[in-house]
């Protein structure tokens, strides 16, 4: 509990924060042994909040250092991210990771927030062995989850997300941090969540 006293007091709560939280348990969640039944699930969370978390923080930063950055939030997150290397004066290499991943997180994203109902088939005959589990056609965006994708996601988004703060010249050890208070103008960061680290 924080306790208000004397004349200033701010709170900041950085939400790119909570979103790679969700993200990190999430995959916690997939990867603990006698979770299968939800493992697809628990990395589609995952996924998903690796890329929430990264709109965020463009937002975040993008509000930080481009004064007129409310003309920008309605772009795509790559034309988000195409504003903010003009502004940090930098060009990111899309040919490997971690943005090469950008692009993976977004497709994705995209996939899920874009989805509409399918039928899918599958032609030809299939002979199933005894104990083998029954066969079924999946959706593209089905194909794209996997507890590896699910890590390179997190890791990446992580990356991404301190080298843009590196680059603005940001404090590292402030990134991910589960809130900043000011109170008469003393600053605290609360680092109390795992998932918050920037290590």
């Amino acid at each position: 509990m924080i306790q208000k006293s004397g004349t200033g007091f701010k709170r900041t709560r950085p939400t790119y924060a909570f979103l790679r939280m969700v993200s990190y348990y999430a995959l916690q969640l997939a990867q603990r042994p006698g979770e299968e039944s939800n493992r697809f699930s628990n990395c589609m969370t995952s996924m998903v909040f690796s890329a929430f978390c990264l709109e965020a923080y463009l937002n975040h930063l993008g509000k930080d250092r481009i004064s007129l950055w409310d003309a920008f939030e309605k772009l795509a997150p790559n034309e988000k991210l195409d504003e903010l290397a003009k502004a940090l004066k930098f060009r990111p290499d899309f040919g490997q990771r971690p943005y090469q991943t950008f692009r993976a997180i977004f497709k994705l994203r995209n996939l899920l927030v874009h989805a509409k109902t399918e039928t899918l088939y599958q032609d030809g005959e299939f002979v199933l062995e005894p104990g083998e589990p029954n066969f079924s056609p999946i959706a593209r965006w089905e194909t794209e989850i996997s507890i590896e994708r699910a890590t390179r996601f997190l890791d990446d988004t992580k990356v991404i997300v301190c080298d843009l703060s590196e680059r603005a010249g940001l404090s590292i050890d402030e990134i991910f941090a589960a809130e900043i208070v000011e109170i008469n103008e003393t600053r605290t960061v609360f680092h109390h969540i795992e998932g918050y680290s920037s290590s």
